[in-house]
């Protein structure tokens, strides 16, 4: 589970995503932090035999966060029909008995589900309760890269459905993390970039810009 944890993280400071780097099964941590760069369908086949993997040891945190990366390389891909299948496994792995998910395992996996959801499936039944559902985790988070992710997909989301008031919720949460040395520079650009379209919103333009002007120093 440590390798594929590192397999589902969001990009590196380096600015590639640790996904497209990983190596699981025969392979030890130490490739999966150090290993060489992988293309798309090599990331695909290597987190679905991760996600096989967890399977068969009945490991659901570790299908959690291998389906969420796996999200992601199909997002970047743009082949977004194979979100439907990812989509529908997440959504059934964070149902039932939840709560015996790591907790920072669920928030990763809710906001994967989110934000492919959202992308794919705008108009599924029970987005709204997914995204309601994250925020609810995001407000118990601890400090970390992941934490400030799953912050920018409901940015994301509720930036596009209107949802200004939760909007505002997430942006008390996440704003104080950024004193942590540890959030990566893309992290930042990313959180930045989402802030910057809630502060045009309903903020001064000028205020706005300097979020961005912000985001494309780092």
């Amino acid at each position: 589970q440590a390798a594929a944890l590192r397999m589902c993280q969001y990009p590196l400071g380096s600015g590639r995503h640790l996904f497209e780097r990983g190596r699981v099964g025969q392979h030890g941590d130490d490739d999966v932090a150090g290993g060489g760069h992988f293309g798309h369908a090599a990331a695909r086949a290597r987190l679905q035999q991760a996600f096989d993997g967890f399977v068969a040891a009945g490991d659901r945190d570790g299908q959690v966060l291998a389906a969420g990366a796996i999200t992601r390389v199909w997002i970047l891909s743009a082949a977004w029909a194979s979100l439907d299948e990812w989509i529908a496994t997440l959504a059934a792995l964070l149902e039932g008995h939840a709560d015996a998910i790591a907790p920072a395992v669920r928030l990763t996996g809710l906001s994967r589900l989110v934000y492919a959801a959202f992308v794919r499936q705008p108009q599924h039944p029970q987005l709204p309760d997914w995204a309601s559902r994250t925020l609810a985790e995001l407000g118990t988070a601890a400090v970390g890269n992941e934490t400030v992710m799953a912050g920018y997909s409901l940015m994301q989301y509720y930036h596009l459905t209107g949802g200004t008031a939760q909007q505002e919720q997430v942006v008390r949460r996440i704003d104080p993390m950024l004193a942590d040395p540890a959030i990566t520079p893309v992290t930042r650009c990313y959180w930045l970039w989402t802030n910057s379209n809630y502060v045009l919103r309903t903020g001064a333009p000028r205020d706005a810009i300097v979020l961005i002007d912000q985001a494309v120093e780092l």
